[in-house]
């Protein structure tokens, strides 16, 4: 993910589109887990990126902090802010806790779109740890990824486009799922293309792998940690007695 990283204005111009509608749902499932009005307080997301979902949250009003390990993508979602009280900062998801007071919690702490498995077990356990860290006592923890069902998931395909000034952005995503369960690599290849009239085409091409996890391997990591599974909710938000099949969103507390 390293060069695209480098170039949020490309990122942000596949993956901004459609960011209201997927808050809007994190917004619904933090209500049925239980929080009243899940705008009061104040909220911190891991591994923000562009900033796409710290705007929405400032758009209704939300208090919020967020933080990425690449100062371009930082520096690029303080730019869109339109609040500039917004705390940003750069860290590392597995040490983030040394860039706050000590005695900062958070009401809500969110991690979208299966950024959470670009950890491997250890860097996710420390990270969950320093979550609980910085967790009120009533908060709630959600983590949006899409649980591995060895053997019968097959390869699959994504294409996203947008608008760059007047430059066409399109990406093509292939993830190969892990052939068994002893290996727990997904290997995921992405390649974007700009066009823009009158200038040559250019090409970025990255392939990195993402943890993978079934149901019980899920539990297995959450037993490390100082957190609980509250529920679990399906991708349009409904609340599932067992891990739902494909993306969902797994919400924790204390």
């Amino acid at each position: 993910m390293s060069e695209l990283y480098q170039q949020p204005q490309i990122y942000d111009a596949i993956h901004a589109e459609g960011a209201a509608a997927h808050f809007d749902l994190l917004l619904a499932v933090l209500r049925q887990s239980g929080v009243s009005d899940p705008t009061q307080g104040e909220w911190l997301e891991p591994a923000c990126g562009t900033g796409r979902f710290l705007a929405e949250a400032v758009r209704r009003g939300i208090a919020i902090a967020g933080f990425d390990l690449s100062k371009a993508m930082v520096d690029y979602a303080r730019q869109r802010m339109s609040n500039p009280a917004v705390d940003l900062f750069v860290a590392d998801m597995v040490e983030f806790t040394q860039h706050l007071d000590q005695q900062r919690r958070f009401d809500v702490v969110f991690n979208l779109d299966n950024t959470f498995r670009h950890l491997d077990d250890d860097d996710a356990v420390r990270h969950l740890r320093q979550v609980s860290d910085v967790l009120s006592d009533d908060g709630r923890v959600v983590i949006g990824l899409q649980l591995t069902d060895y053997g019968a998931d097959v390869i699959d395909e994504d294409v996203w486009t947008g608008g760059l000034g007047e430059a066409r952005v399109t990406q093509v995503v292939q993830y190969l799922p892990p052939a068994h369960e002893a290996d727990r690599r997904e290997t995921v290849i992405s390649h974007v293309s700009v066009e823009a009239p009158g200038q040559p085409t250019e090409h970025h091409d990255t392939s990195y792998t993402l943890r993978t996890y079934n149901a019980a391997q899920w539990r297995r990591l959450l037993r490390e940690t100082p957190l609980n599974q509250c529920r679990w909710y399906d991708f349009e938000g409904r609340p599932s007695a067992d891990a739902p099949i494909g993306y969902g969103f797994a919400v924790l507390t204390r």
